[in-house]
């Protein structure tokens, strides 16, 4: 009696330790409070999401060998220019962990006047939950994630500019 006791304590514990290891983090929602990260820029500066509370912010998660995601990115200069004095960051993140030097050449090669940073471990990718590239990530003053989407067709630039608009109106 106290064997079988034993026994079914021991497989209840089991199961427990078995099954908290397969709890999976819920992906990154609109409404989630947008995960803090420190990055380097391609010309090594830092880039700390906090420090930009009070603004919009945009992450746009790429990488050098996807063409959409260059294709996205004359759109998205368009874009940063057109807001950067109006409260608007925009941060592109090379998702390639060894690949510094190939995002320095497509920043110069498409003029890009957006901070690039680099994600050399790839934590911020894990962090905001990026599986398709390119990946956008719309997060508001309050910093809370407003607006995901990922992939790239020219229909989604007005699509984004909208939500920025939107963004922008809000008060601080």
């Amino acid at each position: 009696m106290l064997i079988q006791k034993n026994l079914k304590c021991l497989f209840i514990l089991l199961g427990l330790l078995l099954t908290a290891g397969c709890a999976k983090k819920a992906p990154l929602a609109p409404g989630d409070l947008a995960p803090d990260f420190r990055l380097n820029t391609i010309d090594n500066k830092r880039f700390y999401l906090n420090e930009h509370a009070g603004k919009v912010v945009m992450l746009n998660f790429w990488a050098p060998w996807c063409s959409v995601c260059k294709t996205e990115m004359v759109h998205l200069e368009k874009i940063y220019t057109k807001y950067k004095n109006n409260g608007f960051v925009l941060a592109g993140i090379n998702t390639e962990e060894q690949d510094v030097d190939g995002a320095k050449v497509i920043a110069q090669e498409y003029r890009l006047t957006y901070p690039v940073l680099t994600d050399s471990k790839t934590r911020t990718v894990k962090l905001y939950g990026v599986e398709v590239l390119p990946h956008t990530v719309l997060i508001d003053r309050k910093q809370k994630v407003r607006f995901i989407h990922s992939g790239f067709k020219e229909s989604d630039i007005r699509i984004i500019t909208e939500e920025i608009e939107l963004l922008l109106k809000e008060e601080k």
